[in-house]
């Protein structure tokens, strides 16, 4: 999906966009009664390439609508501004077909935005209406009725099913109001990490083919005083995640990597200069960091393994696959329950190839293919193989079509609330054990 080349857009302009967006279109919306008993709208989302269970909520002033539409439906719909219908009230708005209006393009970092409505860059506009749409969505008042879901209030009911985020996320939006987000899920970049000199960009992309023949720039400056700053052009070879190492020394003082399709489209960007941008901190060696793993016990991001096998790879996958679709973790191979650190292969199996056979395992066993990294670390004179897990941006992933899900030190199969919130977009955290 080509950026904008002018921020401002007409509504058929939108329209079309939305008609040529990857499907399928998560269509939704709040509305409430006015003073007057008739139905008005306050919140429509309409947010493509995302998947979300249809359901239809009533309340004695509230009423709640997910559906899942075609691009080409949501299209139409939108044109002529038909959000739905409650009780055989139609709910529609006044498209400003002759005016220009405001759209931007949103990268994944934190300080582009303060709503993130997605793990991917995005298209997004926001538009209250002209009179506005109905009143803001009150952040007090239960929602409770027979056969209905009970939420606290109308805002955390907008921030769970129309938005697909924490209600401590919204808490301060309140305003009504259409939001049309259109993700280009081709590529984007995780927040960055730094580690032993070196900075880490992690990228991925859901349409790896399109990503291919891209490119991946970087410029960074060490210290404030520096006039030239290094340069890298990395070209792209299309994969659902890789990890690129830039090695700089100390953490720098200005850092920039953009991700640029291979049509020329800056896709997603993240960085930071002195004050603006998430700057990572320089985290221990990592040996260091994983004798702090050591001492903490398995935890909800955190799992011992002393060995892999015939007996310990469903084990082994069930939790790379339960991290995938919770908050991330790391797998320590090698390491017994008690945190006595055993090393992995023993010495009596140097020979065993353990990168392909942890490839293997998971290749084998989970679908779609988990974001992970590994690698070999010496630990009290040891090997420990070091699974890094992130938090996917292709959930659910799943073992013979089950979801599973860290609770604590456990990972279990998921439950059905929980299959379902899988199925919600929500922006990828950043993982305490990164």
């Amino acid at each position: 999906m080509p950026q904008l080349s002018s921020p401002y857009v007409s509504w058929p302009e939108l329209a079309a966009r939305l008609r040529a967006s990857e499907g399928p279109v998560a269509w939704c919306w709040i509305a409430s009664r006015d003073y007057q008993g008739r139905w008005v709208p306050l919140l429509w989302t309409i947010r493509s390439a995302t998947e979300i269970t249809p359901r239809s909520h009533y309340y004695p002033d509230h009423a709640i609508s997910c559906t899942t539409l075609s691009p080409a439906n949501a299209a139409d719909q939108f044109l002529v501004g038909r959000i739905g219908s409650v009780q055989d009230s139609d709910l529609a708005i006044e498209p400003p077909e002759q005016q220009r209006l405001s759209a931007t393009w949103r990268t994944t970092e934190t300080a582009h935005h303060s709503i993130a409505v997605g793990p991917w860059p995005y298209l997004i506009f926001e538009w209250e209406g002209s009179p506005p749409m109905g009143q803001n969505v009150s952040t007090w008042g239960e929602l409770t009725a027979p056969d209905a879901p009970f939420f606290v209030s109308p805002q955390a009911a907008a921030a769970e099913l129309l938005l697909g985020l924490p209600y401590d996320a919204v808490r301060q939006e309140t305003r009504g109001r259409l939001i049309l987000a259109i993700p280009d899920r081709r590529g984007a970049i995780d927040p960055l990490s730094f580690a032993e000199g070196t900075t880490r960009i992690q990228v991925r992309s859901a349409r790896p083919a399109e990503l291919a023949g891209g490119m991946l720039r970087v410029t960074w400056r060490p210290t404030t005083a520096t006039v030239n700053a290094e340069r890298h052009d990395i070209p792209l070879i299309g994969e659902t995640h890789r990890e690129y190492a830039i090695r700089t020394g100390g953490v720098p003082h200005e850092l920039w990597a953009i991700l640029v399709a291979p049509d020329g489209t800056v896709l997603d960007r993240h960085g930071w200069q002195a004050n603006y941008g998430d700057r990572p901190a320089e985290t221990h060696t990592q040996s260091e960091q994983i004798e702090r793993w050591l001492s903490e016990s398995e935890h909800e991001q955190l799992e011992y393994k002393q060995q892999l096998g015939k007996e310990n790879n469903d084990a082994f996958a069930k939790d790379v696959c339960a991290f995938a679709n919770t908050a991330g973790g790391v797998v320590l191979i090698g390491v017994a329950d008690d945190a006595e650190v055993v090393g992995y292969p023993p010495a009596e199996f140097s020979r065993v190839n353990v990168a392909d056979q942890i490839t293997q395992v998971l290749a084998d066993r989970v679908a779609p293919r988990p974001p992970y990294d590994y690698e070999r670390v010496e630990v009290r004179g040891k090997p420990v193989w070091v699974v890094r897990v992130r938090r996917g941006g292709d959930r659910p992933y799943e073992i013979s079509d089950v979801p599973y899900v860290r609770d604590n030190a456990i990972s279990r199969a998921a439950k059905r609330d929980e299959q379902l919130r899988l199925l919600s977009p929500s922006p990828d955290p950043l993982s305490a054990l990164r």
